[in-house]
C-alpha cells in the first residue's frame, strides 16, 4: 500500500532491551523508523488500512519523535539546547488520539533546525509524568532553553503553528512580575499599552488568545501601541 517502505518484525522475547528502548509495552505493536532516526508507534486499530494510513502520515512527519525516558529527562532538565514542542498523552485517551495527527501536520510547517516535536506516552513514562505534574491528557508545552510555555489553546494544527511562531517571534509582549513595573512604570506617555490578564485554565481566555495575537500583528506597525499579556496564575502576586 505504501511505496518505498521496508517491512520487518522484532521478537521482543529475544530483544527485550531493544523493545524497551522503543517503548514497546504490549503486543503486537507497530512502529515506523523514519529517515533521520525518529521513531513513532501506532496506537490505532491493527488493520491493514489503519496501519498503512499511520505509516504514511508518520513517515511524512520526519520531525516527530516518540521519546525514550533518557531523552525526555534531557529535555525537561534543560540539558538539550534545542527548542522542543512536547505532547504528553495516553493511548486510551480519545482527545489524545485526535491531537497526535494535528501535531504531525503542524510539524510539517517547520524546518528541523527551528524546532523538534516529541511525544511522550504517560502510560509508559508514568513516573516522569508524575514528577513533572502532568495531570491531564493531552498536555502540551514548548521548551526553549530555560523557558517553558504551556499550550492551552484548542488542539488544532493551526493553533499549534500559531503558538510556536508566537513563541519563537512574539508579537504579544509577555509581562510578568519581573518586568511589569519596569516596562509600564517607565513607559513613554505617548505609548498606549493594551494588556490581557488571563489564566491558562480559563475557557474564554483560551478563545481570546488567537484573537489577541491577531490584534498584535495587525497593530505591530504602530510604534505607539503595544499589545501585552499577563499570566495571572504564574504571577498571582
Amino acid at each position: 500500500l505504501i511505496q518505498g517502505v521496508n517491512l520487518g518484525k522484532i521478537n521482543c522475547g529475544r530483544h527485550q532491551q531493544l523493545c524497551s528502548s522503543r517503548n514497546i509495552n504490549r503486543y503486537p505493536m507497530w512502529g515506523v523508523l523514519k529517515p533521520g532516526g525518529a521513531f513513532e508507534l501506532s496506537h490505532g486499530k491493527d488493520t491493514i488500512n489503519e496501519l498503512a494510513k499511520f505509516a504514511e502520515n508518520a513517515i511524512r512527519a520526519e520531525n516527530v519523535w516518540a521519546l525514550p525516558a533518557s531523552r525526555i529527562l534531557e529535555i525537561l532538565e534543560r540539558r538539550d539546547p534545542e527548542p522542543w514542542f512536547l505532547d504528553f498523552y495516553a493511548p486510551w485517551c480519545p482527545p489524545c488520539m485526535q491531537f497526535l495527527p494535528e501535531v504531525r501536520k503542524a510539524s510539517l510547517e517547520f524546518e528541523k533546525s527551528a524546532i523538534k516535536f516529541g511525544t511522550i506516552d504517560c502510560t509508559v513514562h508514568s513516573a516522569i509524568c508524575r514528577q513533572y505534574n502532568i495531570r491531564s491528557y493531552p498536555t502540551a508545552m514548548l521548551i526553549n532553553g530555560t523557558t517553558t510555555m504551556q499550550f492551552n489553546l484548542q488542539k488544532t494544527t493551526d493553533n499549534v503553528v500559531e503558538f510556536i511562531n508566537e513563541a519563537i517571534s512574539p508579537t504579544v509582549f509577555k509581562l510578568n512580575s519581573r518586568n511589569f513595573h519596569e516596562t509600564l512604570g517607565k513607559k513613554d506617555k505617548k505609548t498606549l499599552w493594551v494588556v490581557d490578564y488571563f489564566a491558562p485554565w480559563c475557557g474564554p481566555c483560551q478563545q481570546l488568545a488567537p484573537e489577541w495575537t491577531a490584534l498584535a500583528k495587525a497593530l505591530r506597525f504602530l510604534d505607539n501601541v503595544k499589545i501585552a499579556s499577563v499570566d495571572c496564575e504564574a504571577d498571582a502576586e
